[in-house]
Parts: structure tokens; sequence; C-alpha cells
């Protein structure tokens, strides 16, 4: 019996519940043992050891709902969220180093997703804010190319993605506006001239 204790504290060492019970187990089956200290420290290690693995096995049925979701949330690219969630299962107690490893794995994925959206939607932001600086000097050109660019970037946000685009149209079409009034000046100051009206083909020109 002695003997069994001894085993089980060395599997509890080593965190190895169930070698640890079943030790105990042994320790307690075993028949004339007349030493109620010893018998005392069986039944306590057995307690504890169960209680142990209660928690391992709760803290691996939680990392792995974790993981499920970190996965999830990693396939639908929503960076910030899957972190969260592999985070919370590197957190548990789950005394698996293959599952460790899997969210150490996932987890690496998943920020460098993240950093890859972050510094798209600062390079797209940046592109959005020369845009808005050429479409208020008029630059119209200028414009469409600085929001085309922020909208040819993968910044994971549709919603923002749409934003830009319609940015660019509106570039697209205050450039026909312009290049339908200056035509259409055109057009009247060749009239002017035709009939000789310098002053007024002047200020058409102009």
């Amino acid at each position: 019996a002695r003997s069994k204790l001894e085993a089980g504290q060395s599997y509890v060492s080593s965190r190895d519940w169930e070698s640890a019970i079943e030790s105990f187990r042994a320790g307690l089956a075993v028949d004339g043992v007349a030493d109620e200290s010893l018998m005392s420290s069986l039944r306590g290690g057995l307690e504890s050891a169960e209680s142990s693995k209660r928690d391992r096995d709760d803290a691996r049925a939680a990392a792995s709902r974790c993981v499920s979701e970190g996965e999830a949330a990693l396939a639908s690219r929503s960076y910030a969220e899957a972190i969260s969630s592999l985070e919370s299962a590197l957190s548990l107690d789950a005394q698996d180093e293959y599952l460790r490893g899997r969210v150490t794995a996932l987890l690496s994925l998943a920020r460098s997703g993240l950093v890859a959206e972050e510094s798209a939607r600062d390079e797209a932001a940046s592109h959005a804010s020369t845009g808005q600086a050429c479409m208020s000097s008029h630059d119209y050109v200028g414009a469409i190319d600085a929001y085309d660019a922020a909208v040819s970037l993968d910044v994971n946000d549709s919603a923002l993605t749409a934003k830009y685009q319609t940015c660019a149209d509106t570039a697209r079409s205050s450039l026909s506006d312009a290049l339908s009034a200056a035509r259409s000046k055109l057009e009247a100051g060749q009239s002017y001239v035709s009939s000789r009206d310098w002053e007024s083909a002047i200020e058409s020109f102009r």
C-alpha cells in the first residue's frame, strides 16, 4: 500500500492523473492494512487526483470550444475575434501539448492576418486622404487614381471598400462634368470667334 502511495504521488508530480488514480485505488484495495494514516493518505491522494483530472478535462473541453470558435473566426477573416478566442484557449490549463501547438500555430496565422489587414487599411486611408485633397483642388484625375488605389487594397471590410468606390465614382462624375463644361465653353468661344466677338470669345476660352 505504501508503494502504491509513493507511485501515486510520483504520478501526481508529473500530472499523470489517470496513473495516479489507478495507484491510489490499488493501494486502497490492499487487504489487511492496519495503518489508518497510510489509508488516509491514499484516500486524500485519490480525491485530489480525481479533482485535478476533472479540472483538466474541463479545461480541455473549454479550450477545444475556444479553438473551434477561433478557427471559425479565422475562416471568416475576423482576426481580432480569432485572436481573442485562441488566447483564451492558451490561458486554460488543458495539459495537452498537441492542443497547445495547434493553438499557437493558429494564433500566429490570426496575428499575421490582423497585421496585413491593418497595414492595408492604413495604406487605403492614406490614398483616400490624397483623393480628398485632390477633389478639393479639383484635380479629378488625381482623385480617381487615389480612390482606385484605395479600392484595390484588401482592407477586409466591404463597407469601407464600397465607401472608397463611391468616392471614386463621384470623382469620375466630377471629371465628366468638368470636361462637359470645358467643351461647352470651347464651342461657345469658337462661335464668338466666328462672329468676331473677341471679348466674349476670350471670356469663354478663359
